[in-house]
Formats: C-alpha cells, sequence, structure tokens
C-alpha cells in the first residue's frame, strides 16, 4: 500500500486522534452521540464497511462516524450535535420523509 503524503496535514492528524479515540472510548459517550454514530452508520454507502474506508473521503471507518465534523454534510450526515440539537433534528425526520437508509430502511 503507497502512503498518500499530501492528505498528511494537521487537520487529518487531529480528526484521526478524534475518531479513534471516541470509538476507543464508546461506552463512556452520552446517549445522544452515541445514537448519531449510529444513524450515521446507516446513512453510509454498504462499501465504507466492507472496505473499512470512507467513500466519500477516504477516512478510516468505523471511526469516521465518531467525528464532530461530517465530511459530507447533508441531512442525512451532518455535524455531531449537541442533545437540544439532536432531539430537534429527529423531530424533524419525524415530520419530514425520512430519508432512506442503507441499512434496509
Amino acid at each position: 500500500m503507497i502512503m498518500n503524503f499530501k492528505r498528511i496535514t494537521i487537520s487529518n492528524i487531529a480528526n484521526f486522534v478524534e475518531g479513534y479515540g471516541k470509538w476507543f472510548i464508546d461506552n463512556l459517550l452520552p446517549k445522544h452521540t452515541k445514537e448519531q454514530i449510529l444513524w450515521r452508520a446507516t446513512q453510509c454507502p454498504p462499501e465504507c464497511a466492507k472496505n473499512r474506508k470512507c467513500a466519500h473521503c477516504g477516512c478510516d471507518y468505523p471511526q469516521k462516524l465518531y467525528l464532530n465534523k461530517s465530511c459530507n454534510k447533508t441531512k442525512q450526515l451532518p455535524d455531531l450535535m449537541d442533545e437540544k440539537s439532536w432531539e430537534d433534528y429527529k423531530l424533524n425526520l419525524k415530520n419530514d420523509k425520512l430519508p432512506k437508509t442503507h441499512m434496509g430502511g
């Protein structure tokens, strides 16, 4: 495997540390954060899990799910939110048509 040195940036290093750190301490994360991580997992294309890389940006999967910032800022994959924003987001999803998931939804 050839390493792409252009991808080694301070931002990518910080994302790597954040993603792996949160993934490692998953049991200590608040419920609203865990829900968002699971939601993100249902929104990612199957090839992300299969290839263990984000199909959009190439970051490690599932660690990418734990990052505060989304690489694909859409309604399905927003940045991680605080508890109130997450509850509001879920209500809006209920009122709108729920987006299809890659988990069969």
